[in-house]
């Protein structure tokens, strides 16, 4: 394993500009990751492994570990606490910081209910819905218009390990997904709070795989994607709250999708 002692190493400055440029995620095609738990998740996962990151600490509590991520890293480097800061997002760093590529992911699987994200902004309501989706059984997530860098840090985190094991397609042709989804008998849902808009208690999810849209927090969907979809649902309130968080209302909806699918 090499060291690198200096803040000012090329490959240092690389990761940390990384960490704080979405744009450059995007053109690099490879993001962040760290601390045990999420490090633990891209070993085990399919992620391609570019650079891995340790303290003499954190090699020494965890051998076997750092031992089974530079089998499948590219390079790995020891660094001291003070350098592994320079390329960590958290004031606390555990000591383990990698590099992974962004992953080449599959179509959805038109045979089970999937998940649409539009215009998301806030990257803590991704990661939960990432999180959430994962444990109500939806794989399949497909992000499109304005939304958060899913790959940013605050999702990996929040997402707690999901965004190795979900499906996550961008679409920029929603028009295009539309169109796939009628090909292949899916039926597609808006969610909005729109009195017009169909109690989500009603619908039997069971009948049919079905396509969830969830839109910005503050808008909500665009007018084309509720326009585009086959059915417009709400989720029925006795409060007098306007709406809810966009990561509720997503959980409220996967709930209801899958417990008899």
């Amino acid at each position: 394993m090499k060291t690198i002692i200096s803040k000012d190493n090329p490959k240092i400055k690389y990761v940390s500009k990384l960490l704080l440029s979405s744009s450059m995620r995007k053109s690099e095609n490879c993001f962040v990751v760290e601390g045990l738990r999420l490090c633990n998740d891209a070993l085990l996962s399919d992620a391609k492994i570019i650079y891995a990151f340790f303290t003499a600490d954190f090699i020494s509590k965890y051998e076997n570990l750092c031992s089974k991520i530079q089998q499948k890293a590219l390079e790995s480097f020891e660094t001291s606490y003070d350098v592994l800061k320079k390329i960590s997002s958290t004031k606390t760093p555990q000591g383990v910081v990698l590099l992974c590529e962004c992953f080449q992911n599959l179509p959805p699987d038109f045979k089970n209910h999937i998940l649409m994200l539009e215009n998301i902004q806030n990257p803590l309501n991704m990661g939960t819905i990432f999180r959430t989706a994962e444990a109500f059984g939806i794989n399949d997530i497909i992000i499109t218009g304005d939304c958060c860098d899913a790959y940013s840090p605050k999702v990996t985190r929040g997402s707690m390990g999901a965004i190795f094991r979900l499906n996550i397609n961008f679409e920029n042709d929603v028009n295009a997904l539309f169109d796939e989804c009628k090909t292949n008998g899916i039926i597609t849902c808006a969610s909005s709070p729109n009195e017009n808009s169909e109690n989500i208690l009603n619908i039997d999810f069971s009948s049919s795989p079905y396509l969830m849209a969830i839109g910005n927090e503050a808008n909500g969907l665009t007018q084309n994607v509720i326009n585009l979809c086959d059915k417009t649902v709400t989720i029925p309130m006795k409060g007098n709250a306007e709406s809810l968080n966009a990561a509720t209302s997503a959980a409220v909806l996967m709930w209801e999708m899958t417990k008899s699918f």
